[in-house]
């Protein structure tokens, strides 16, 4: 397998995103040094342009296996998402190994594309506002 960094699989989802949702990179929870509880930092989030069905997506980038099965932050970040993600390298992951409610993108690095190998599960969350409100002051 060949060595992907999280940059191109950044540009990747931004390039599928477009200018149909609002799609960022690392995006904190909250205001950095302010009492909110615990302070998370999201790889990449997608906000759909859509009143009629709200959907905040978020995307954990990993580029290596081992980073993978050592990963036990994840299961924090899925209150803040309708669908949640992980992105990985073509093959590093399978979609079995990845819980029921949470999706598996693979980056193919040779073209530069993106394949959804795994659906993530629609969940009726609450919009956390200071995660939105840390969006608008970045």
């Amino acid at each position: 397998m060949s060595s992907v960094s999280s940059n191109e699989i950044k540009i990747a989802l931004a390039k599928k995103h477009g200018d149909r949702e609002f799609f960022m990179t690392e995006v904190k929870n909250g205001p950095t040094g302010v009492a909110t509880g615990e302070l998370l930092q999201f790889d990449a989030v997608a906000i759909y342009k859509s009143w009629s069905r709200q959907q905040i997506r978020g995307y954990e980038i990993k580029i290596s296996r081992s980073d993978f099965l050592r990963d036990a932050k994840y299961s924090r970040y899925l209150p803040y998402f309708h669908e949640f993600y992980f992105v990985t390298p073509a093959g590093m992951v399978q979609r079995q190994e990845v819980e029921e409610n949470i999706g598996l993108i693979w980056y193919n690095p040779q073209t530069g594309g993106l394949t959804t190998k795994k659906k993530a599960v629609y969940r009726d969350i609450e919009i956390n506002a200071l995660m939105l409100y840390y969006i608008i002051m970045y």
